[in-house]
Order: C-alpha cells, then structure tokens, then sequence
C-alpha cells in the first residue's frame, strides 16, 4: 500500500549488505542535507520503500533522495569520470523506480532536475589556509547524482582529498550531527575508508515544557510551520530554536497589554465612513491580501500560478495577537492592498523577506505564524491606526549548542566560521543575536 511507504527508518529494517558496501557516505550525508533545504520539492533523504533491498534480500530498501513534489528518484555516487558510477546510479535509481511504481503510487520516475541548493553545483565549501576546498554534485544521466572535490576550483584525485582532508571533515561531521561519537560509527563489518553512519533523521517534536508559558497556546501551530516550512526531520540530537524578535518576546508576556488594547478598541466590524484606519477584526480579515504579493514573487520560482496566503486563525498571546496563515493554491490574481491595508502591513514585508531567506520558495500547505502587535489612534473611538508585524525564525541547533540553549534567554552565540551554518538548515539571524529571544525548542 501507498501508505507504508517512507514509514521504515534505515535502522529499524537494517539492510546490512547495502549499507557495509555503500562508498562516500560523508558525501552523502552533505549532499543529503543540502537537498533537504529545497523545501518546495517536498525533499526525502533515505526513503523506504518495500521491499526494494538492492541486494534482493526482501528488505525494504532506502532511496538516497528523492522529491515528492515531481516524484523523482536519485542515488548518489562519486564520479569515476569513466562512467562506471554514473551507469550504476541510474540502474539503482530504475531499481528502486519500479518498487515504487508497485507500493508506492504513480508517476514515480529516475530524477532529472537535481540541482544543490544554491544553484552552483557545490554543496559545501571549507579554507584551508589560502585553499578554498569545495564538495560539487552534479546531475548526471536520469537517476545520477555524481560528486567531486575541488581545491581552488580544480578538481583534485579523490586520494589526495582524502589524504589531507577527509579526517578533518568527518569529525566536524561527527561534532555537528551526532549525540557522540559512538553514534557516528560507521556499520560493523563495512570496509569503506573514512566511513560514518548514515544520520538518523527524525521528526522535531514540541515537548510540554519545550515552550515558555506564554506561548503554549501556539504549541501545535509552531510544530505545524517547522514541519512545512523546515523540515520533516532533523538529524537524531539536534533541535530546532524558535526565535522572535526581543520586542515581540516582551510584548508577548505582557497579558494585561492586550486585554486593554480589546477593551479600549470594543472590536467592531465596520469601518467608519472615510476612515482611514481599520478594527481588529477587519485587520485580520485583510491581513492575507496583504501579504499576497510579496509570497507570490517568492513562489514564482516553484512555478506556482500563484501563492496566496490564507489567514485561518488568530491566537491572541499576552500582549499581541498571533496570526496563523495557510500557504494555498490559486488562479486568482492578488488583490492590491487598499492604502490603509497598506498603512496597516508596516514592516511584514521585510520580516517575511527575511522569514524566506535560503528558501526558494513557500511549498503549497506551507504554515507560517505571524505576529501582531495593534497600535491605537488617540482619539475617544480608539481604532487600530497600525499593526507591527513580525514572523518568528527557526535556526537549527547542533547537540553541543543545544546543551548550552535556555528558554526566554537570547539566541546563543555561534561563530560565523562554524561548519554548523554551511551543513545546517540555517541562515545568520538579522540584527545582534540579542535582538531574538528563545520562546520554545523543538528536539528529535
């Protein structure tokens, strides 16, 4: 059936011959997490499918990546430049092709359309000194991704890399993704130079202390956005921090704020005649039309026809209200922002901008949580006059970072030469670290 496909984790049906063969799997685990960043192809990264042990045990076997969104199949080898690797990516790939055409559903096909995440052809760059030292994959023939070091944009012999670099990648490897270094032995028996464990990828979770009290009320609404905005899963010990900005995070723990705020404004429904301002509940009704533009330019790249953000429902938390919005799909143009809308949206647009940084774009069933903090007129009606508008971040924390992580405390410092930010599903926090407080952590 459909459904058991990518339900089996690679060590709860050990496929012992495959994995004591497998060759490269550092580059696999790099290549691995720089596709899972393509969020809107809806990407897996050893997907089980029945069945389809390449060893014909029976077992399930466990694709290398593999795109929901155009169901497509890759397994990933080193590039011989003599083609040997690249015929036996493509039969593996048509191998595991056609187990899931049989349990998996239709339209299953060997991939054409890999590219990294940056569009560049590399996956991750390190300095040596003066040397600038580069992981490429490439698309090859269908169901083919092939990989190569580079060193100052030449490609180097796969002995001489590993000679001089291979052990300084594996153990930042082993720093960033694994609980301890037991954790990243490579399988018993396997006789592969260099080798690690494949990363068991699993799925971030909310626990009941994992959010500080304010912001409980939000608990399944921010597991919703990590898991459609981030990622299904992250590797075993790391966790995912929620982050809001320090004025949204004082805001939000001021309770008495917002029950004055909806006393004051007594919410009403209409508009008054030439007014130029909006009630609560007017702002939140137009509060999706106001951010369509701004999605549907970063959609473009998903050939969408077109992104529009849905507002489903609204959360009040402490001293602000909490937005949730709907990524859907639809063949009706945006419509432009009246000029109080306008007035209302303030600085949204630059929050989801940098909310979408590293993305290529928002994947339809997307969830994004947005904050609100309403601004009242002075005058005796007391209507909204403005909403400041705020989308929290997610950043990614390695299991040494997690241990040093508290709640309602600032974001922790971590250098910018950290291979933790080139391997992670992360991007540098606008502003100081100062500036973003942690209101909950999500851990596997």
């Amino acid at each position: 059936m459909a459904e058991s496909c990518g339900t089996k984790s690679w060590w709860e049906d050990f496929d012992y011959e495959t994995l004591t063969a497998r060759y490269g799997q550092l580059e696999h685990i790099i290549i691995q997490v720089d596709f899972l960043k393509q969020y809107v192809r809806y990407p897996r990264v050893e997907y089980s499918i029945p069945a389809a042990s390449k060893k014909g045990t029976g077992h399930w076997g466990f694709a290398d990546i593999l795109a929901f969104r155009q169901k497509e199949i890759w397994e990933i080898k080193p590039d011989d430049e003599n083609g040997l690797n690249d015929g036996l990516a493509a039969a593996e790939s048509a191998h595991y092709v056609g187990f899931a055409l049989s349990s998996c559903g239709d339209g299953w096909k060997p991939g054409r359309s890999y590219r990294t995440k940056e569009g560049n052809g590399v996956v991750y760059t390190f300095f040596d000194g003066q040397d600038k030292v580069q992981l490429c994959a490439k698309q090859a023939s269908a169901g083919s991704v092939l990989y190569f070091w580079e060193v100052n944009d030449k490609r180097v012999p796969r002995r001489a890399w590993d000679a001089k670099y291979r052990t300084r990648v594996l153990n930042d490897i082993k720093i960033t993704y694994f609980k301890s270094p037991a954790d990243a032995r490579p399988v018993a028996g396997g006789n592969q130079p260099g080798a690690v464990s494949p990363l068991k990828f699993k799925k971030p979770v909310i626990q009941d202390n994992g959010l500080i009290s304010e912001f409980v009320a939000l608990k399944d609404q921010f597991a919703t956005a990590i898991r459609s905005t981030l990622s299904q899963g992250i590797p075993d010990g790391c966790a995912i921090a929620i982050l809001v900005p320090s004025r949204i995070f004082q805001a939000g723990i001021d309770a008495a704020r917002l029950n004055r705020t909806l006393q004051l404004l007594q919410v009403r429904s209409k508009r008054n005649v030439g007014s130029d301002v909006l009630s609560i509940t007017e702002a939140l009704e137009s509060l999706g039309r106001i951010v369509i533009p701004t999605v549907a330019i970063a959609a473009a790249a998903a050939a969408l026809v077109a992104a529009v953000l849905v507002a489903v429902e609204a959360v009040p938390v402490g001293g602000i209200i909490a937005i949730v919005l709907a990524v859907t799909e639809s063949s009706v143009a945006p419509a432009a922002a009246t000029a109080a809308e306008g007035a209302i949206v303030g600085g949204f647009a630059e929050s989801l901008r940098l909310f979408l940084l590293g993305r290529e774009a928002l994947a339809i069933g997307a969830t994004l949580v947005v904050f609100a903090i309403p601004s009242l007129s002075q005058a005796k009606e007391r209507r909204i006059t403005s909403i400041a508008l705020a989308s929290p971040m997610y950043r990614i924390l390695t299991p040494e970072e997690l241990r040093a992580t508290r709640l309602a405390q600032p974001a922790p410092e971590i250098a910018s030469s950290s291979i933790a930010d080139a391997l992670l599903f992360r991007e540098p926090l606008p502003g100081r670290n100062t500036d973003w407080i942690i209101v909950g952590i999500a851990q596997t």
